[in-house]
This record gives C-alpha cells, structure tokens and sequence, in this order.
C-alpha cells in the first residue's frame, strides 16, 4: 500500500491516506465477524470459504489491473481539463487550489449530462499551492 500511496497521493497527503488504509483495516476486522458467522452457519465453513475466497479473488484482480499503472498512464482527466477546471474556479470563486483537488471537478464538467439536475459537493483545497508554478496557466 505505500508504494501505491507514494504514486497516487500528493506528499502532502500520504499521511492521510495512510491513515485512511489503517482505519479501513481494522474496520473491516471488526467487521468481518458480522458477516462470516452468519455465512458459515447457512453454508457451511467450506462454502464460506470458497466464497469469501472468490471475492478476495476478484479484489485482486481488479487491484491488479487497476493500479499496477502511474496515475500518469492511466486513461481520464487531461492536464488540459485540469487546467481549465483550475482557472474556472479562480475566475469565479478567485482562489487558487492545488491542481489535485480540481479533478472531481474536471471529471462533473466533462460528464455534465449525468450531473445535470443533481446536487453534488466537491472538496476544494489550496493550501500547499506554489503560485509561480502556475501563474502561467491563468493568462
């Protein structure tokens, strides 16, 4: 998980992640009983866990061809539509957030038809924004 952490997250968000993976695991081990006790006691032990092997199974598989990739590789939001997310939102809200944090919004304004009609809530952040690297995007 640090390896994928360290490709997909920011720097300045690793530790957030990180926590996040942590929190989900013991989560999920908390969890796990809730949902285990009452599969082995309708199908058997054996059953459960040929079941619960096929979801691991399928987990894994799609981890696999998921994130096996750089972000960089990975078909979705251009850096073109990260950059007019960027200036959409500093010419009408006039702040300036961190490239990162405007892909949600690039992804709502390249699929505006299934977001047409529907309340939707985007986090927007900016704190650790070098202006100079960017200034050039807003000409």
């Amino acid at each position: 998980s640090s390896i994928v952490i360290s490709r997909w997250f920011p720097k300045t968000e690793t530790g957030k992640a990180q926590s996040a993976i942590w929190a989900a695991a013991r989560i999920g081990g908390a969890l796990t009983p809730l949902v285990v006790i009452p599969l082995v006691h309708s199908l058997g032990w054996r059953m459960a866990f040929a079941v619960l092997g096929m979801v691991g199974a399928v987990w894994a598989f799609s981890w696999y061809f998921w994130f096996r990739d750089e972000p960089s590789e990975k078909s979705g939001i251009s850096e073109e539509e990260i950059k007019a997310a960027l200036k959409l939102v500093y010419e009408r809200m006039k702040i300036v957030v961190e490239p990162s944090c405007v892909v949600p919004l690039a992804a709502v304004l390249r699929n505006r038809n299934l977001f047409s009609g529907k309340k939707t809530g985007i986090i927007l952040t900016g704190g650790n924004v070098d202006l100079s690297k960017f200034s050039a995007w807003f000409v």
